[in-house]
C-alpha cells in the first residue's frame, strides 16, 4: 500500500487552507462553498470574508457570501441571517440586475411573514427579467403561505406559460381538490 495517495475532502480541505493569500476572489469563494458542503462552516466563513476583502464590488460574490453566511450553522441563527441579508442587498445595490438576489430578500421577508414585501421584491425581479422561473416559483410560494389563492392561481397561470412541462399547476390545481 506505500505509494498510494488517498483522496479524502477533508485533506484537500486542509492544503487549501494553507493557500497562498495571493489566490483570487474566485478561488477563496469556491474554497467557501467547498468547504460549507463540506460541513466546515467556520472555514467557509473565513474563506468567504477573505474573498469579500479581494473583491468589495463583485455582485456574484456579495451573493454567494449571502449564502455561506446563512448555512454557516456556528453563527447564531440572528448573525447569520442578518449577515446573508446584508450580502443579499448588497449584491444588488452593486447590480440591480442580479435578480437572484430578490428571491433570496423575498424568502426572508416570508420569514417575517412580511408576505406583501416578499411579493413585491418578488414582482421587482420579474419586471427586470419576466423569464426568472426562480422568481415565479417563489411568488407562488409566497401567495401559498399568505393564503392569497386568487393570486395564487394567476401565479400557476403564468407558471405554466413560462413553463408548460412543469407539474406545478397541474398538482397545485389538483390539491384544492384533495380532501
Amino acid at each position: 500500500r506505500a505509494g498510494i495517495a488517498i483522496y479524502s475532502p477533508h485533506t484537500a480541505l486542509d492544503a487549501a487552507l494553507g493557500a497562498d493569500a495571493s489566490s483570487t476572489a474566485t478561488e477563496q469563494a469556491g474554497l467557501a462553498l467547498f468547504a460549507l458542503g463540506e460541513g466546515r462552516d467556520d472555514v467557509a466563513v473565513e474563506a468567504i470574508s477573505r474573498a469579500l476583502e479581494l473583491a468589495p464590488d463583485d455582485a456574484a460574490l456579495h451573493y454567494h457570501a449571502g449564502g455561506v453566511f446563512r448555512y454557516a450553522r456556528y453563527l447564531p441563527e440572528s448573525e447569520s441571517k442578518n449577515r446573508a441579508q446584508r450580502e443579499f442587498e448588497r449584491a444588488l445595490e452593486l447590480d440591480p440586475d442580479f435578480v437572484p438576489a430578490y428571491e433570496r430578500i423575498a424568502r426572508y421577508l416570508e420569514t417575517d411573514d412580511q408576505f406583501a414585501a416578499a411579493a413585491a421584491k418578488v414582482e421587482e425581479a420579474l419586471a427586470r427579467q419576466p423569464s426568472f422561473l426562480p422568481g415565479l416559483l417563489r411568488l407562488e410560494a409566497t401567495y401559498r403561505e399568505a393564503g392569497w389563492e386568487a393570486l395564487r392561481l394567476e401565479t400557476l397561470d403564468r407558471i405554466e406559460v413560462m413553463a408548460p412541462a412543469s407539474l406545478l399547476p397541474y398538482t397545485a390545481r389538483a390539491q384544492r381538490f384533495a380532501t
